[in-house]
């Protein structure tokens, strides 16, 4: 494997160089933020709306009596990304507590 982003002289290796860079291709701050929150949080799907400028989380599996009790909820809705972000780690920890009890 070529340390230096090059093809490969491995036979049977289909890497190829460098892709060329996509032109006309325009990411948003926001594009960035959703596939971050993505990644960061695969448990929830995130969404955001665009005319209200809004984020919005979704759990993918609701959570149980005793996990609403303890705090965690289905939906979670911010004003910016960052603050989905907050929010949502402070799900995760709610997550992980309830399941080490």
């Amino acid at each position: 494997m070529s340390r230096c982003g090059g093809a490969s002289s491995f036979p049977g290796d289909r890497r190829r160089a460098a892709d060329p860079p996509l032109t006309g291709v325009v990411v948003t701050r926001e594009q960035r933020q959703l596939a971050a929150l993505e990644q960061t949080y695969p448990a929830w799907r995130i969404t955001l709306q665009v005319s209200q400028i809004r984020w919005w989380a979704t759990r993918y599996r609701p959570p149980t009596l005793a996990q609403i009790v303890a705090g965690m909820v289905a939906r979670v809705a911010r004003l910016t990304g960052k603050g989905l972000a907050a929010a949502l780690a402070v799900q995760d920890e709610l997550t992980h507590r309830t399941r080490s009890t």
